[in-house]
């Protein structure tokens, strides 16, 4: 049985709790005595020196107080309309998503963690560990590892050690980086430490560009992404890689412009140019500009990974094509082209480019010139290796004009319009027969410029491949020489016909003359 509690008596009331009369001497004697009044607040200078610290330090706490009271009346007498208002003008912005990138300004640290703002009444928390030497008002990006149902946000710079190998499922879904340690590489990847898992980055997904030494990159401590989580644990850099880099492009290409020499890395060769990346940004390397020599096999100097220095020619606007070249222009062959050639001279030459017109034909390195196909039998194939004769070197315009070795310049001049030629029949169509000249040139003989024997009607069965044919040179312009059987017996058959008219009934027009009369 429990002991009954004394009645407490209270400082207004007698004995058995029954109130006093307010006013009453008995009420008098048992009130509390009054506290001393103490000065306001705004008088504290009047009565403490406000110079020294302790006292400043006073004053200002009191006035932030004061401050942050006033803020409360204030808000807790609004109306239902100005609370409205005001919460209009300072809305609360959605909690972001988990696994979104944040940036936010720290504005308080503890033993386990720091808060950060971030922006619109949105505050987040991240481990202390993560960040341990934060500092008031540092800004930092950091991703959303969770929001909990009242809006607390926890953050994450990036999963390291346990914390990640817990929470790998996470990471997955929310695309929320984990740090692991490169352990060893094989042909078809690499192992990576994340905590106490063991998980496998591809090869193709380790780096955004081939490295210039894959194995440099074991024992290293980076950043990947989860790809896939369960029996086997798949990780990828190359997709962080190529997150961060797409503000590093668009940067570059704001201050990138012909001429600029850049450091680039080989990304693919094909057959025609080499694929360049350059902080981003891709540019091409055509096969023209790689060497001033003609290199026919670009895998033989160039493979992916490679670093080398380039020089912008050419930028296509709007984003478009950049084209770049790796030629040094002090090594310009086109400077010492007299020393090396002569005209005249018989040389031993490649053929790089095969054309309608002709072949290109490089005669040292960087040194290239054109025979016209009206020097030649037959446009030799790419890569022949035949002996060519320098016609002319123009240093202005950077041009070689070249014929077979068995071209003879002399020859040509003695064989002009006019003059009588010889040559070898190469071809017999329907339109005209082709004639190689002995001098070298391709002739074309118009079928309208021969003349037919009785009972022949076409020019196949006059002329046949490989025999010879006399003409003259009835024209030779750029090149293209044309011949005329008819020309060559037109002064007899005048002759014949001027004959004839002295001596036998004489032209229709002389006939006219004679009935005139």
């Amino acid at each position: 049985m429990t002991e009954k509690q004394p009645i407490r008596r209270s400082r207004t009331t007698d004995a058995q709790g029954v109130p006093l009369p307010e006013g009453s001497p008995e009420a008098a004697a048992t009130a509390p005595a009054p506290r001393p009044k103490l000065p306001p607040r705004q008088d504290l200078r009047r009565v403490l020196d406000p110079t020294t610290p302790e006292v400043k330090a006073q004053i200002d706490k009191h006035a932030a107080t004061s401050a942050r009271l006033s803020e409360l009346e204030a808000f807790a007498s609004m109306d239902s309309l100005d609370m409205a208002a005001l919460m209009a003008a300072n809305p609360r912005t959605k909690p972001p998503e988990p696994g979104t990138k944040v940036s936010g300004t720290v504005i308080r640290m503890t033993q386990d963690g720091v808060l950060l703002d971030l922006g619109g009444r949105a505050e987040g928390w991240i481990s202390r560990k993560e960040m341990p030497n934060a500092q008031p008002g540092d800004v930092v990006d950091a991703f959303v590892l969770e929001v909990d149902e009242i809006g607390g946000i926890q953050l994450s710079a990036k999963l390291t050690g346990d914390a990640a190998a817990l929470h790998l499922e996470e990471a997955k879904e929310n695309g929320i980086p984990v740090e692991g340690k490169i352990e060893s590489r094989n042909n078809a990847g690499y192992t990576v430490r994340v905590g106490p898992v063991r998980a496998f980055c591809p090869a193709r997904l380790m780096s955004r560009l081939p490295p210039a030494d894959p194995d440099a990159l074991v024992g290293q401590t980076v950043a990947f992404l989860v790809i896939e989580t369960g029996e086997k644990t798949v990780l990828s850099r190359r997709d962080i890689e190529e997150k961060d880099n797409e503000a590093r492009r668009t940067e570059r290409l704001k201050t990138l412009k012909e001429g600029d020499f850049v450091k680039a890395v080989v990304t693919n060769v094909q057959s025609w140019g080499v694929f360049l990346d350059v902080d981003g940004v891709e540019m091409m390397l055509p096969r023209r500009e790689a060497g001033w020599e003609d290199i026919s096999d670009l895998t033989t100097r160039f493979e992916r990974g490679q670093r080398l220095d380039a020089r912008v020619l050419k930028m296509e606007p709007n984003g478009g094509r950049i084209s770049v070249t790796t030629r040094d222009p002090s090594l310009d062959p086109w400077n010492t082209v007299t020393t090396k050639l002569t005209v005249g001279a018989v040389m031993s030459g490649r053929v790089v480019t095969q054309t309608e017109f002709g072949a290109f034909v490089e005669v040292a390195p960087g040194l290239q010139g054109l025979i016209h196909v009206s020097r030649m039998n037959k446009v030799p194939s790419q890569g022949t290796v035949l002996d060519v004769r320098i016609l002319s070197i123009d240093t202005d315009r950077k041009r070689l004009e070249l014929a077979p070795s068995s071209f003879d310049p002399a020859a040509q001049a003695a064989n002009g319009v006019g003059i009588d030629v010889t040559g070898t029949v190469t071809d017999v169509a329907e339109r005209g027969v082709t004639v190689m000249l002995a001098d070298g040139r391709r002739a074309f003989l118009p079928g309208r410029e021969v003349e037919l024997t009785p009972g022949t009607t076409m020019l196949a069965q006059k002329f046949r491949v490989g025999h010879t044919l006399t003409a003259r040179v009835m024209s030779d312009e750029k090149g293209r020489v044309t011949l005329s059987q008819k020309a060559a017996d037109a002064d007899d058959w005048r002759d014949a016909l001027r004959v004839q008219a002295g001596t036998g009934m004489g032209t229709f027009a002389d006939l006219l003359r004679k009935a005139k009369k």
